[in-house]
């Protein structure tokens, strides 16, 4: 007998996938400011009411913040989730900014699909 498959993720592998998008998003020299379409995107994921759900609980738990913004559109507005700024990785990317430092640091970021290494300079 074959085993079966696992469908889907769970909640906390999706918010870790979602914590390494952020990773990649800042490594790349980028903001790390994503909008849920953004997020999905990247997750190859469509922006769905549910990957909306997982955000909304990773903002209420102060994993992200998450932020209005104005928008031309429909609703007017559209959301803008970012990490917040007490972070290990913001403190990172704003060390290597501000102090000019030259010292390097390899923080090993593991999700089930996704796995890297950021070399941060400080």
């Amino acid at each position: 007998m074959k085993k079966r498959q696992r469908k889907a993720y769970t909640t906390e592998e999706r918010e870790a996938q979602i914590i390494a998008v952020f990773a990649l998003e800042l490594y790349d020299g980028n903001e790390g400011r994503l909008t849920t379409a953004m997020i999905a995107n990247a997750l190859r994921m469509t922006p769905s009411t549910h990957l909306r759900t997982i955000l909304d609980g990773m903002v209420v738990s102060t994993t992200l913040v998450c932020e209005k913004v104005k928008d031309p559109g429909i609703a007017g507005f559209k959301r803008v989730y970012s990490l917040p700024d007490g972070n290990v990785l913001n403190q990172l990317e704003k060390a290597r900014i501000g102090a000019g430092m030259q010292k390097e640091r390899v923080i090993h970021v593991n999700a089930r699909q996704m796995s890297f290494d950021l070399a941060v300079t400080q």
